[in-house]
């Protein structure tokens, strides 16, 4: 795709974009099988990503920390780029970006949504100007249900008294405001709402949304000081005791190692979990970094006899057994953290504290006897990075408060055309860490051991290859894994080759195969075999207008059932119809025998969207998206989906059954910037 603006011979604060958001998310997302890591993206990734692109970097100005904060860039990029800046004093263009080394075609496609080339001296702001003449952004999202779900429904008062559950207490609307607010990356401050389909607005106890997200982040351009007040999320190391860094779980670890260089970021997202809501500071002395942070949290569960039996992290409160389980508990988090970085290595040291004002006992299975119980819960981690010129490791050792280990270490070595990955992980069974976030098999940073061998190639400047075999072992019982020492592996390829500068074909292939119960006989194991396949096909047709055609196949098999497979054929289409108006389009027809087998792909999305469905059974997929700019600061977004079974004559269950076949959804959003 061509920039949106044109290239210019002076620096400038104009967005000099190489390719359009959509395609970026599209990219990303499907390159690096978020899809199937994750049971659908995870909104705390697309939101973060989102941000980043909405309030973009000057690259002149950007220090090394900041460029390493982007996700898809490392050490050698981030250097490099410095070295660029150094030695030509500033970045003019962004077409500048293909005469620095380590730089990709992709590499600089995506640096075009993140940053733009600046003046490198700005005037000394005023406090008007740095805490309200910045980058304004509200965004309004109204999602509209053309259909009425079970919940939705008039039921009679004796049928109420027998189930009040069986009705939402609020409409089916869906709402979202979100307010944003930078200035030169030293000063933040945002506001989120949301109503979620079902929920009450503006009564029992929600004033007037169900969610409210608050957050002031100030840091001091100077001396690197920095102040967090409200929501905000916590990420160190290889995430063993905090949340982690990395986007797209295997493949973008073999990819790339994730550079984590804040701890602490504000929290933008409308995901009600994941976060902590208090105060955090940094304090920066030298190569010396001191972190110190605290959280209050109100927390939703399960109680019976003041005991959380589950905790709820869906963030729905739509009948009246989910207000019951709102606010039920709080959730106290104190940590602390000590740095000391160079640029070539750094090592780190994180202490955590957690008390839940009921105590988790969740009830006794097979799978979960080594789950957090009780009211306190505490850890110790030392993490460490090392960097070489062709070489870069990173590792974390971590201990709950009964010392039970949690180890991971990650090794990247870059040869000429070649460039290998090490991963090892050890997670004892009884390690406990509730905010832990590790690229693992499962949810948990617990129970498992794991050899992960990866690399990437680009045996010619048309073929990109990633490839990784990952082996692990399961000492305890798993969730459907009823039996000690489960074991399984893990094996996939990738590869992206370009006909031509408008052309590109695309493949991926993975094979896993895990022990499982036998159906009906607990204890008694057997392997499981789960092939996924896609091929696109991706062609530029103009400048304004890009195609990407799809197949995707999956295929499962046991020891003791049938094989069930799947299959999709898939079509999105992107267009630039004029400087106001843009679409996308996409287009779906799938099979599979069963929800086991289902397939993924992405489908065009609002800004902010972070909805990405799967598709299982028999049936047809469609979304059509507009977007009308009708001044550079305010864009109106129109979207239209419709998903229709064949062999289905209901969707879903429970209160949210909808009594046919079809299902419509209508989203209409505003975009002001100012």
């Amino acid at each position: 795709m061509t920039p949106t603006a044109a290239l210019g011979q002076n620096a400038t604060d104009e967005a000099e974009q190489f390719m359009t958001w959509d395609e970026f998310l599209a990219e990303y997302m499907e390159r690096h099988s978020v899809y199937e890591d994750h049971e659908e993206a995870p909104l705390l990734v697309i939101d973060y990503l989102e941000q980043c692109h909405a309030h973009p970097l000057n690259i002149n100005t950007a220090t090394r920390d900041e460029l390493l904060d982007l996700a898809f860039i490392d050490e050698a990029q981030a250097d490099s780029i410095i070295a660029y800046k150094k030695k030509h004093r500033r970045i003019i263009t962004l077409g500048e970006l293909q005469l620095i080394s380590h730089l990709s075609y992709d590499d600089r496609r995506w640096l075009s949504l993140f940053t733009f080339a600046g003046d490198t001296v700005a005037p000394a702001a005023s406090f008007k100007q740095v805490y309200f003449g910045g980058k304004h952004q509200i965004v309004a999202r109204l999602d509209a249900p053309l259909y009425q779900r079970a919940g939705q429904r008039t039921y009679s008062t004796e049928e109420l008294l027998q189930n009040p559950n069986r009705i939402y207490l609020g409409n089916g609307l869906s709402n979202t405001v979100r307010y944003r607010y930078t200035h030169a990356n030293n000063v933040a401050y945002g506001l989120t709402l949301q109503k979620d389909a079902g929920e009450p607005f503006a009564n029992r106890s929600n004033y007037p949304y169900d969610y409210v997200s608050a957050y002031v982040h100030r840091r001091l351009p100077h001396s690197g000081h920095a102040l967090w007040l409200g929501d905000y999320e916590v990420r160190t190391g290889q995430g063993l005791l905090l949340g982690h860094a990395a986007f797209g779980g295997r493949t973008s670890l073999v990819e790339r190692l994730p550079s984590v260089r804040k701890a602490i970021r504000p929290h933008t997202s409308a995901a009600e979990t994941g976060f902590m809501r208090g105060v955090a500071a940094t304090f920066v002395h030298h190569n010396w970094q001191l972190t110190a942070f605290g959280s209050w949290l109100r927390i939703d569960g399960r109680v019976t006899d003041d005991t959380i039996r589950s905790l709820k992290t869906d963030g729905l409160h739509r009948t009246l057994t989910e207000m019951e389980r709102k606010n039920v508990a709080t959730q106290l988090t104190v940590g602390t953290r000590i740095e000391h970085s160079t640029t070539v290595r750094s090592l780190g040291a994180t202490l955590l504290y957690d008390h839940f004002s009921l105590p988790v006992w969740p009830d006794l299975r097979t799978y979960n006897r080594h789950y957090f119980r009780g009211q306190h819960a505490a850890g110790l981690a030392i993490d460490y990075r090392q960097s070489g010129r062709k070489w870069d490791t990173q590792a974390e050792l971590a201990v709950d408060r009964h010392m039970y280990p949690a180890l991971s270490s990650v090794t990247r070595l870059e040869l000429r055309l070649i460039a290998l990955t090490l991963q090892f992980r050890h997670f004892s069974p009884r390690y406990v860490a509730p905010h832990a976030d590790a690229i693992a098999r499962q949810s948990r940073a617990q129970n498992e051991t794991g050899l992960l061998f990866g690399l990437t190639m680009r045996p010619m400047q048309q073929l990109a290859v990633t490839a990784y075999a990952d082996l692990f072992y399961h000492p305890h019982p798993l969730y459907r894994v009823s039996k000690n020492g489960s074991k399984g592996m893990e094996a996939s390829l990738q590869a992206r080759y370009t006909l031509t500068g408008t052309t590109a074909l695309e493949g991926r292939y993975r094979w896993t195969l895990r022990e499982q119960d036998v159906t009906g006989h607990k204890g008694l194991l057997q392997y499981v075999q789960t092939h996924r396949m896609r091929y696109a096909l991706v062609k530029d047709v103009s400048s304004s207008l890009t195609l990407r055609t799809a197949v995707d196949a999956s295929l499962i098999t046991s020891q003791t059932s049938r094989p069930a497979m799947g299959w999709m054929l898939s079509s999105r289409a992107t267009c630039q119809l004029s400087r106001q108006w843009s679409a996308a389009a996409f287009a779906a027809v799938f099979f599979t025998d069963d929800y086991a087998t289902r397939l993924y792909a992405y489908e065009p999305q609002m800004r902010y969207g972070g909805a990405f469905p799967s598709y299982a059974y028999h049936g047809l997929r469609t979304v059509a998206l507009a977007n009308y700019s009708m001044c550079p600061a305010l864009t109106l977004s129109a979207r239209y989906s419709l998903l229709h079974y064949f062999n289905r004559s209901q969707i879903s269950s429970g209160t949210q059954l909808i009594d046919s076949s079809s299902q419509n959804d209508l989203s209409v959003q505003l975009l002001w910037q100012f």
